[in-house]
Formats: structure tokens, sequence, C-alpha cells
């Protein structure tokens, strides 16, 4: 059997190497410089709040980082900080979570059954309570989960997509502390004598597992963090938030990323969200059999799903919902 450790007894404050061959434990909160994995970094999903804070996480071929697996995820509150610093990378850059080689990375935060539903009927300006085509607590939701509540009016208007903080839960109905900033649709609607659903997306951007950065600078710079997988291994990442992400205009500086995996029926993202993006939300490139699913964009200042040279090939996009709270928001020059 290979070494095991706890992160904290081996690594300081500095450069942190997890070798090859050795099984170390995240169990207390850690900050370093960098932290490369050669070997297994396995979080506690029995610890409650821990933060991981580092300038890049850089899973190395024949590493395995795991936050939880599929069928024991982290329904914990775990952080992943990748912090503003000095450091880069000749393949990835800076700031980034990312694998290349054989590595393995697996996160899976608490699953919700949906991401996103419907409202079932339209909501006045002003109102609080929000009634939904699905049930609110079947779907995993909870109190104090931020969602979004997309506009149904026309840009003209001034009417924006808003967030909200879940105050109750009731049947198949939401309360939300903040009041709708102006109407929004849902259920049926008549037109020339046909019914059609034409109703807004509530979407829920909570996740246990929250990935995020330095980013009081980041309208000013266009640099959050960004994801990225490559080589012959695989990311696996479910039900987790990735915020105040993305290198605008940095081609390749994307929130979540397959980069060139060849075939990789492996790669998942599934039931993320994804907030605040400065470039392109999920992109897949040159990956091929990978699932996209269920995941949830909002404010992706660029395109929310990009499939980028156009012959990738088995993938499935699936239940996606990508919202844009106001359109001069995302219209940015995103390619440089």
């Amino acid at each position: 059997a290979g070494v095991r450790a706890t992160l904290r007894s081996r690594c300081g404050s500095g450069h942190c190497v997890v070798p090859a061959g050795e099984d170390w434990v995240l169990e207390s909160s850690a900050s370093v410089e960098t932290l490369t994995i050669q070997g297994t970094l396995t979080w506690d999903t029995t610890k409650d709040g821990l933060e991981l804070r580092a300038g890049y996480v850089l899973v190395d071929s024949g590493g395995h980082f795991k936050i939880g697996t599929q069928a024991a995820p982290m329904n914990l509150r775990a952080t992943v900080y990748i912090a503003r610093g000095a450091h880069s990378h000749p393949e990835f850059g800076r700031r980034f979570l990312g694998g290349r080689g054989s590595a393995k990375i697996d996160i899976h935060g608490r699953a919700l059954l949906k991401t996103w539903t419907l409202l079932s009927r339209t909501a006045a300006n002003g109102a609080t309570t929000l009634h939904l085509k699905d049930d609110p607590a079947t779907m995993g939701w909870r109190v104090g989960d931020r969602i979004g509540v997309a506009t149904t009016l026309a840009h003209t208007g001034g009417a924006e997509s808003t967030v909200h903080t879940v105050a109750e839960i009731g049947p198949r109905t939401l309360v939300v502390q903040e009041p709708l900033r102006s109407e929004h649709w849902g259920g049926l609607r008549e037109v020339a004598g046909r019914h059609f659903e034409m109703a807004a997306e509530v979407v829920n951007l909570e996740r246990t597992v929250l990935i995020t950065g330095d980013h009081d600078d980041i309208d000013s710079t266009g640099e959050g963090l960004h994801t990225m997988m490559t080589g012959s291994g695989y990311m696996d990442m479910r039900y987790a938030r990735v915020e105040h992400c993305g290198q605008r205009p940095i081609l390749g500086r994307y929130c979540l990323h397959f980069h060139v995996l060849r075939r990789c029926p492996a790669c998942v993202f599934q039931g993320n969200s994804v907030v605040g993006s400065q470039q392109v939300g999920i992109t897949v490139h040159g990956t091929h059999g990978a699932l996209i699913d269920q995941n949830v964009l909002w404010d992706s200042k660029a395109v929310g799903l990009y499939v980028e040279d156009g012959n990738e090939m088995d993938n499935t996009f699936s239940r996606n919902a990508v919202v844009c709270s106001w359109w001069q928001r995302c219209m940015v020059d995103w390619a440089g």
C-alpha cells in the first residue's frame, strides 16, 4: 500500500506536492501557494466547511483528486479557492484547477433531482410566492438556496432576470426573501386560439461544493479562475458551483473545459452551477462521448455552451439552462 498522510502534516504554506504512490487526505483547511497532485488527495467528506486555497491546483498524470464520489457525494460545504498570485504554469497559465495526462478529477456535490424548473403560474411584480411546475423539496432544493428567475419580458422594457433567496418551501411553491421586480410569466398562454407553455425558468444556483476565487477586480482585469482537463484521463464534476471564472479574452481559459480528451465517456459535467463567467461557461473541445447535463449557467460573458471545433461526436447535451440577467452584461468581446 502507498504512504498515507494528511495534507496539513506534509505541507507548509509554499508549493505543495502530493508524491506519486502516496494517498493523502484533506481533513482540515489548508492554504498553499500551489498544489500539484501526483498521487491521490481525498477530501474528508465528514468535515463541514473545509477550504483548500491555492494559486493553482494541478492534478498531474497519474494523480487523482477526489471530493466525494457519485455513490457518496460531498453533502457538506466544501470550498476550493483559487487565489490571485504570481504563479503560472506553462500549459495551463494562471489561476486554475486542472488535470493532464492520465489524471483523474472527481468532484461530486449533493445531488439535486432537478436543477431548474418553470413557473406554473404568472408571478406579479412584487410577488414573493412562486408557483412551480415541480415540487422544490422533491427536487432537493432547500431554504437558504439562491435561485434565479428568468425574465419573460422584452429587454427594451428594462426587465432583468433576478436572483433571490429561498425563505420557505411548500408543495410546489417557494417563498423568496426579495420580491420580484417585474412580472414573470408562468404556465400556459393562449396564442391565436392555441395554448402554449410560455414560462420563466427558475434555476437553483446553490451547491455544497464551491469553486471560487479572488474577484474584486474581475470586471477590470477579466481574469477569474478557470478549469481544464486534457490528456487521457477524465474529469467528472457533478453538482458543484463554479463562480468568478473564465479569463477574457484568452482562448482556452473557460469555466468548465474538456480539452482534446478524444473519446472520454467518463467525462461528465452534470448539475453544476456556473455563475458570473468572464468567458465561455462550458466548452467541449476535441472530446467525444461526454455528458453535459442539467447544468445552469448564469451571466456568462460569452456563450454559455461551446462546442469548439464542430467535429466533436457523440456528446450528450441535455436539460441545460443558460440565462443572461441583462443582455448588455453578457455582450462582450470574448475571443480577443
